[in-house]
């Protein structure tokens, strides 16, 4: 299912308003957090078999490299996390008990939208980031575990671009790249690749922005940190 953009802004803009503000904002490419989170990066992606820098875009793009972030969905943390279902999604212990209290026996729960469903339930996650520390976030839900969030979606990343290039063996590396992305953004049935193009289906204007922002995101870590 189709997610809505992690991010307001194209991550270009977002980094350009850093520059612009005299780099007070926080830049998602230093730090100390930073350099933990890339360390935890290479290593995923070397289990995982890919170039660490993708994962790190993805990561950069998904987040802005913030631990307890929670998207419109319900995703979570620095790879944004799903919370039910398969592939990169996770089932989380939060996740259980709020379904538990939601079947429970009350009316004030009778036929409520799964678009209410999800506001609640985003509501949740974000008074647990208000009212908890770290670590016990950490224990009641392990999206919010930096380096477990990074491994989980470093494999589901590494999954999809392997899946691609058995498909489609004739694309080029930029192609694949995309054709990953967008499947990582939007789902692998939203990825099409036909007489030597890459097509989009579904909300095509913010997978393709996704796209091109989280590769713009990998160039700049290719130039800027070399090798794998």
């Amino acid at each position: 299912m189709w997610r809505s953009p992690t991010l307001a802004l194209p991550l270009s803009l977002v980094l350009l308003a850093g520059d612009a503000a005299g780099g007070e904002s926080p830049d998602p490419f230093r730090g100390a957090e930073i350099a933990w989170y890339d360390h935890c990066q290479r290593q995923a992606a070397r289990q995982a078999g890919i170039d660490w820098r993708l994962a790190a875009a993805v990561r950069i793009k998904e987040s802005f490299n913030d631990p307890d972030f929670i998207s419109t969905t319900g995703a979570v943390g620095l790879m944004q996390l799903m919370p039910t279902g398969g592939g990169r999604m996770f089932v989380s212990e939060s996740y259980r008990g709020f379904v538990r209290a939601r079947r429970a026996p009350d009316r004030r729960h009778r036929g409520r939208r799964d678009a209410e469903w999800a506001a609640d339930y985003r509501a949740e996650l974000r008074r647990l980031v208000r009212t908890t520390t770290t670590r016990e976030r950490m224990r009641r839900d392990r999206r919010f575990d930096p380096c477990w969030n990074i491994q989980r979606g470093t494999l589901h990343l590494a999954r999809d671009l392997r899946r691609l290039a058995r498909l489609h063996p004739r694309a080029t590396k930029r192609e694949l790249l995309r054709m990953t992305l967008g499947a990582y953004f939007a789902g692998p049935g939203r990825v099409r690749y036909r007489s030597g193009r890459v097509r989009f289906g579904g909300p095509r204007a913010a997978i393709k922005r996704y796209v091109a922002d989280a590769l713009g995101v990998y160039d700049r870590l290719r130039v800027g940190q070399p090798g794998r």
